[in-house]
């Protein structure tokens, strides 16, 4: 298999990495164009969670108290910001729990709540992909264009998909806590770089299997790739060419734009 070395040719070479990695970036809340800042968001937020991890633990047996434990990599100010817009906006409802349910998105047949409280050891912690996943609902809708009814949160291997007027899919959203190191977001996307540059893998990990279904939602036509944790958004269009896909930096995730690109395809 190519190794990460071999990364260096565009589309993808150093320069985008360069803008992809900015550490500042990472440290300060994203804001929409048209949007504003968000004022103490990890405050306000932290404020919640530890109301909502009270009614968690009341809520579960198996919790024996409500202490809320944010480990050492805390809140970020872009996660918290963004949840809290749509939570503002009401497109995102959360009850006393901290079970939030997306409605600025298609209902899910079966489930369709997030908890962003979970267990941890006698206490209780913070579910963090879910809050960047669900705030990037509100993000989608309020400053990109899209519907709730093209959205579905969690279809397939993605945490969010957008559909076109004919409901295939156009847009698939993959949430991570992390910018770099373990379970990154960097580290999904240059399995995926890497995964484009040999014949279909099985389906034996993470990128294994997104990579498989990008393949399967491009038969139709290019699918924009809209991959975003706490400081970071980047867009890729992704084709599919035989049994490969072919991954370019994207401009945005506007639902025009994305229908646009499968247009002129």
């Amino acid at each position: 298999m190519t190794g990460f070395g071999d990364l260096a040719a565009e589309p993808f070479g150093e320069e985008w990495w360069q803008r992809a990695l900015n550490p500042e970036d990472h440290q300060r809340q994203l804001v929409p164009v048209g949007a504003q800042l968000v004022p103490v968001p990890v405050e306000r937020m932290t404020a919640l969670m530890q109301a909502w991890a009270i009614g968690f633990a009341a809520r579960r047996a198996d919790v024996a108290g409500h202490v809320l434990k944010l480990g050492s990599r805390g809140l970020h100010p872009d996660e918290c910001a963004s949840f809290l817009r749509g939570l503002d906006a009401g497109q995102l409802h959360a009850d006393s729990a901290g079970f939030v349910t997306p409605n600025a998105a298609r209902p899910k047949p079966v489930g369709g709540r997030y908890a962003l409280c979970c267990k941890s050891g006698p206490g209780v912690t913070v579910n963090t992909e879910y809050i960047i996943q669900l705030g990037a609902v509100g993000e989608l809708v309020s400053w990109w264009g899209w519907r709730p009814e093209d959205l579905q949160v969690e279809m397939t291997e993605f945490d969010l998909v957008g559909f076109d007027p004919t409901d295939r899919v156009v847009l698939a959203v993959e949430a991570k806590a992390r910018v770099t190191v373990t379970n990154s977001l960097e580290k999904l996307f240059r399995s995926l770089l890497v995964l484009s540059k040999s014949d279909p893998p099985e389906a034996r990990g993470n990128a294994e299997r997104k990579y498989l279904q990008l393949l399967r939602f491009c038969e139709s036509g290019p699918v924009v790739l809209w991959l975003i944790a706490a400081g970071a958004r980047w867009a890729v269009v992704v084709n599919r060419s035989d049994d490969r896909l072919i991954l370019k930096p994207g401009t945005g995730v506007g639902r025009q734009d994305v229908l646009a690109i499968r247009e002129v395809q």
